[in-house]
């Protein structure tokens, strides 16, 4: 946001005679007509809160722009009559940037954030709740935080009992060491979707490691039956 007033900061104070240059094709049309079309775009289709998939809209977004005004400050920075304010407003459009990225890239900070607009919209409705607690369920349990991911997980299926939640709930209850639990809760999303091969194969690892092996041979020609051949992706450390 400090990149457009650096910019209008910076602009030559007097305009001078121009040295003889080649015609060159100018930017700054392109530009403009991307910025527009960006922000059009992201006022019109308003992305869900918690949406796993929001990037593929902010991305380009702000991709543009930060583009847009990096290329803005360094031409009037290498200008022979720039503003003699130029120094202090770069450095504070630079110290402002990287404030900002330290925010983004800080993930308790983000949590905190996160957390605060859910808390902050107790009318919001199933979708984005869901949504919610999912990407931050499965985050969790990409970086290994098992119980973690459970307790998001659970959330969603507070939230909107869907078996996909409930599947993912006993996934990481697995992985965190309760098979019990784990071989419960999957029950639970095998009677919601009985053709939906997932469960089965959680249930049969489940009682794998509470040492009942006829259960587990059970569970897994199950499994296979409904036409999962291979496991589901994360239901084994390695994969």
């Amino acid at each position: 946001p400090v990149g457009p007033v650096a910019a209008w900061a910076l602009r030559p104070a007097r305009p001078g005679a121009a040295p003889a240059r080649a015609p060159r094709f100018s930017l700054v049309p392109a530009t403009a007509v991307a910025l527009g079309v960006q922000t059009l775009f992201l006022v019109v289709t308003r992305t869900a809160q918690g949406n796993a998939r929001d990037w593929d809209v902010y991305a380009p977004a702000a991709l543009t722009w930060g583009l847009a005004m990096t290329g803005a400050l360094v031409l009037l920075w290498t200008r022979e009559a720039a503003h003699p304010a130029r120094v202090p407003a770069l450095t504070v459009t630079l110290a402002a940037g990287v404030a900002f990225w330290g925010v983004q890239a800080s993930e308790p900070l983000q949590l905190r954030w996160i957390e605060a607009r859910i808390q902050g919209h107790p009318r919001w409705g199933e979708g984005p709740l869901t949504r919610a607690h999912d990407f931050l369920g499965l985050r969790a349990f990409e970086l290994g935080r098992f119980d973690e991911a459970a307790a998001r997980f659970e959330q969603a299926v507070a939230a909107a009992p869907n078996p996909s939640f409930i599947y993912q709930l006993a996934l990481a209850r697995l992985r965190g060491g309760h098979p019990a639990e784990a071989r419960e809760t999957a029950m639970r999303a095998a009677r919601l979707a009985p053709l939906n091969s997932y469960p089965w194969w959680v249930m049969s690892e489940a009682a794998r490691a509470l040492g009942d092996t006829a259960a587990a041979s059970a569970y897994l020609d199950s499994a296979r039956a409904r036409g999962r051949v291979r496991p589901p992706i994360g239901l084994y450390p390695d994969r």
